[in-house]
């Protein structure tokens, strides 16, 4: 892996870009991050120390100059060669396929630059709409882990894993 940290990246209607601390208002605002403003803010704040790092990568999603949602790299494996991505969008956002606009590029930049040979990405059975973004993008289903996440109210869910390979990518592309 040839590691670059969280370079922007520019689609048709977004600029995914790293995040600054002002962002963490309009996150906590469309319910991105956080459970209070405050809180919102030191997530930002350590995301932005984080933000040095060249192996790490979180981006901002900016769309029509606000920062909607995000996605991150949430693991990496340098002896495997793969990272798995985790993200989210206000709900005032969903449905407009900003997500899987954001999704194809960032994985774009993985296989292109970063030199991954593998990105993943897991959600809850039950979100049909994250398994939907994963799937656009070229993702296939490669299992369940049954009731693996533990829900606020101490039921469990099932979790779902998407996977794509660079090579299934840039023939699909």
């Amino acid at each position: 892996m040839n590691h670059q940290g969280t370079k922007t990246i520019r689609t048709e209607r977004l600029i995914l870009r790293a995040l600054e601390l002002e962002d963490a208002k309009t996150l906590f605002a469309n319910g991105c991050l956080g459970s209070t403003q405050e809180e919102a803010g030191q997530i930002v704040g350590g995301m932005m120390q984080y933000a040095q790092d060249q192996d790490n990568y979180h981006w901002g999603l900016e769309y029509n100059g606000q920062v909607v949602g995000r996605v991150k790299i949430t693991e990496i494996s340098p002896r495997d060669n793969y990272m798995q991505l985790a993200y989210d969008v206000g709900t005032s956002y969903r449905n407009l396929g900003l997500m899987t606009e954001a999704v194809r590029g960032v994985i774009d930049f993985l296989f292109r630059e970063v030199g991954v040979h593998r990105v993943y990405g897991q959600c809850r059975a039950h979100n049909i709409a994250s398994a939907r973004v994963m799937l656009k993008v070229g993702m296939v289903h490669e299992g369940r882990q049954r009731k693996h996440y533990i829900e606020s109210d101490g039921t469990y869910s099932d979790v779902d894993i998407y996977g794509i390979l660079q090579e299934d990518f840039f023939t699909a592309v």
